[in-house]
């Protein structure tokens, strides 16, 4: 690491061994501007790291140095980042051991600026810490692959941010469009990362795994082999590479040069606009500014009430695996719903847009419109260490809410803490994790492909309560198990509690498995069954929506899912196991008592354009 006082330092020049001809003052400096930090080999590409830049990209060579360290170099142009150091070069350019001093020096402008190696008290068996910059994980390579084609022109005019590639090295069937490069130090990943932030795409830092490392541009210190400890010198492997065609090298002298000068404009014009270009160090951020943060993405997959409807926790689980979710942050997300519409209905009274209650306070006649706010949301979540996760999220729904009136009633007018919970569990470290608190019930998919409305399964069972639920996820196995408090809960879930509905006792209880089955590298198909101990189809005639039962109603369901490159199909069927009571009135009693049943179809088709993917979907 070299010192601000000395940017070029031992890291472009000889060893202090007398050199064979003395090098010129500042050879490694540009001029200093007023409040610049010298440049060396962490300014521009320029002196001693142009030399470098200039003849890494253009011959594959073996050289030798004065100092007798052989430098490895690939048919292949190498990016020198103004902000970093020697040693976050990329891995290519490795160390060799030393040859016979007796041996003449190669001849090349590369040995003149040599490169040191990593420090001896960095070898060892645990690699140095490394961060990479990620743009996004998808649980398809194709998808990955899509995005990363979307992705690249945005980045084309970035050299220092280098590739985009598809990292798939976890193991946990994720698809990560990352950078080939990698940063020794987390401040100049996340100034990279700012950059590209800048130019409307979502970015964040994650700490890159040994695989990733060893794969891309810090090199990973190795430990000493046998012979290295006995004394003796280990036998060496020769590179050998195709001499490039002159007229490459021309045109890559030709490139360098061009950017160098358009580097030095942009510096010139910077000084007389009285401008200095700076990096934010990481130790003078601000701890507060990146404690609370955003991310427009996460904010509208957790509070988004069509998908993943009661898989929330998994999803921060994920989130907090990709990276998007940092340790010790809070993240603040909102979301508000304004609708407007007309419908006709064959029925008086009677509308089946489940996102308000289908009831005479909501609508009258065959006719209605309107033109409203259906909810607002503010949501919160918040990391601590690698292991804790809390969330809460605050509501409000005139539209849905249970208070008496219609929906103009202060008591429908209220706001609500809608879910709360706080989870433990990391994806890293281990498969299972648990939360508690007030969650969605884990029974059955209950998700939907319309943009907006609600499906029927979820209408009749989808269940909200207080409860602890405990689940596995990993290689596309989903475990989950929720108990419930009993008595009526907020929603779909009822067991009597000594013959009352008061929820004095954990003896309701959910349980939910599915499978994730990948079909080729396009094709995803999703398997799963749910059972739920006390649903709310269990009092008599007349029926009191909350009040107390008699005995506990299970209930069932089945579902699947598949997921065809831009396709989506759907299917679910749920059922009470036994009749509802309170379904037989004793004034007809030709009608016997029923079960409640509900199921649900749909497709959904994304198709690309210029502004963005529009949804092509259809639900019965």
């Amino acid at each position: 690491m070299t010192r601000p006082d000395d940017a070029c330092g031992a890291d472009c020049g000889p060893e202090p061994s007398p050199p064979a001809r003395a090098a010129p003052p500042n050879a490694c400096r540009l001029p200093r501007a007023a409040g610049l930090p010298p440049f060396g080999l962490r300014g521009a590409l320029v002196a001693c790291p142009v030399l470098l830049a200039v003849f890494a990209a253009i011959f594959p060579t073996h050289a030798y140095s004065r100092s007798g360290v052989d430098i490895t170099v690939p048919a292949r142009p190498i990016f020198i980042d103004v902000n970093r150091t020697a040693a976050t070069l990329p891995s290519a350019v490795t160390a060799a051991p030393k040859r016979s001093a007796r041996r003449e020096p190669t001849p090349s402008l590369i040995a003149t600026s040599r490169l040191r190696p990593a420090p001896a008290s960095a070898a060892g068996r645990h690699p140095p810490a490394v961060w990479r910059v990620q743009l996004g994980a998808f649980r398809s390579e194709t998808r990955a692959a899509k995005a990363r084609a979307a992705l690249a022109p945005s980045l084309a005019d970035m050299p220092r941010a280098g590739a985009l590639v598809i990292d798939d090295s976890k193991g946990d069937g994720l698809f990560r469009v990352v950078l080939t490069d990698v940063f020794a130090r987390r401040g100049e990943a996340a100034a990279t990362c700012a950059t590209i932030a800048a130019r409307g795409m979502q970015c964040f830092v994650a700490r890159a795994s040994t695989g990733a490392a060893r794969a891309a541009s810090v090199p990973v210190p190795r430990p000493p082999s046998e012979e290295e400890s006995a004394g003796r010198k280990p036998a060496r492997a020769l590179v050998a590479a195709p001499d490039p065609a002159p007229h490459l090298v021309l045109e890559r002298l030709d490139a360098l040069e061009a950017e160098n000068r358009r580097l030095h404009n942009e510096i010139e014009a910077l000084k007389a606009q009285g401008a200095t270009p700076s990096r934010a160090d990481p130790a003078e951020e601000a701890p507060a500014a990146r404690f609370v943060r955003t991310n427009s993405r996460f904010g509208y997959d957790v509070l988004d009430p069509t998908t993943d409807i009661n898989r929330k926790q998994r999803l921060v689980l994920e989130r907090r695996n990709d990276g998007t979710l940092a340790p010790d942050s809070l993240h603040v997300h909102g979301a508000v719903t304004a609708i407007a519409n007309y419908q006709r209905s064959n029925r008086n009274d009677k509308f089946g847009y489940l996102m308000r209650h289908p009831t005479a306070k909501n609508q009258v006649g065959d006719r209605v419109s309107e033109a409203t706010i259906h909810s607002a949301q503010l949501g919160f979540t918040g990391t601590l260490g690698d292991w804790l996760t809390g969330h809460a999220v605050m509501l409000f729904d005139p539209e849905q809410s249970f208070g008496d009136g219609t929906n103009t009633d202060i008591d429908r007018n209220q706001l609500q803490m809608r879910r709360a919970w706080v989870l433990f569990g990391d994806l890293d470290k281990s498969p299972f994790y648990a939360s508690v608190g007030k969650m969605a019930v884990p029974f059955g998919l209950t998700d939907t492909v319309n943009p907006f409305s609600a499906s029927t399964v979820w209408h009749v069972f989808g269940g909200l309560a207080n409860g602890v639920t405990v689940g596995y996820a990993s290689e596309g196995l989903n475990l989950s198990v929720m108990g419930i408090q009993g008595g009526a809960q907020f929603r779909a879930a009822n067991t009597p509690v000594n013959g009352t509905a008061v929820p004095g006792r954990l003896n309701n209880f959910a349980a939910d498995a599915n499978y994730s089955f990948e079909l080729g590298s396009a094709a995803t198909l999703l398997l799963g069954a749910s059972y739920l101990h006390g649903t709310a189809y269990c009092q008599g005639f007349p029926i009191v929506h909350f009040g107390a039962c008699e005995d506990n109603n299970p209930a069932f369901d089945v579902y699947g899912g598949l997921v065809y490159d831009d396709l989506t199909l759907k299917g679910e069927f749920a059922r009470t196991t036994e009749v509802w009571p309170g379904t037989f009135n004793p004034g007809m009693p030709q009608f016997a008592a029923s079960k409640v049943t509900s199921f649900d179809i749909g497709a959904k088709y994304r198709h690309g354009t210029g502004a963005g993917p529009v949804d092509f979907s259809a639900e019965f």
